[in-house]
């Protein structure tokens, strides 16, 4: 029998283009660069445009962790998605990635989504790793990403 495991075999990300910086906030609240910097570490934000949603920006993701990997959507066989902002509640985001990818004529296709606020990485990677290790479908591609700000800047 063949040894299997797991690995990360291509990466890939992606920001929405609108940024929202400290000095934008210091406009439209009582706040500073310093204050914020000092409390929290963050320097500016990524906004998603109206149009992209958590479904659409891992796509974007997805797409270059697969070139990343020399894999195509067809590849895949396994969609684990983490986020607390999911496009809709039913279908759910990772189904959602799915079609988007065109992966749903994968020859054996799992798609499900996790919704663990900061949890959902860890969870992520240990549920795709012991779908290997089970000697599950592989290759598995995991996307995680958030969209907090596009839901709490609109």
């Amino acid at each position: 029998m063949m040894n299997r495991y797991s690995r990360i075999a291509g990466t890939g990300s992606y920001l929405p283009e609108k940024v929202l910086t400290n000095a934008d906030l210091e406009k439209l609240v009582d706040t500073n660069d310093e204050w914020i910097r000092t409390r929290t570490g963050i320097e500016r934000r990524h906004i998603a445009a109206s149009d992209e949603t958590s479904s659409s920006m891992a796509e974007h993701a997805a797409r270059r962790a697969l070139k990343a990997a020399g894999q195509t959507p067809a590849d895949v066989d396994f969609i684990v998605v983490g986020t607390t902002t999911p496009d809709l509640v039913f279908p759910n985001t990772a189904t959602l990635l799915q079609q988007r990818l065109d992966a749903d004529e994968a020859q054996r296709e799992i798609a499900f989504a996790l919704r663990l606020i900061v949890a959902e990485v860890e969870a992520g990677a240990k549920v795709g790793a012991r779908a290997v290790d089970d000697h599950q479908p592989c290759p598995v591609g995991i996307g995680i990403f958030d969209g907090v700000e596009q839901r709490f800047h609109q």
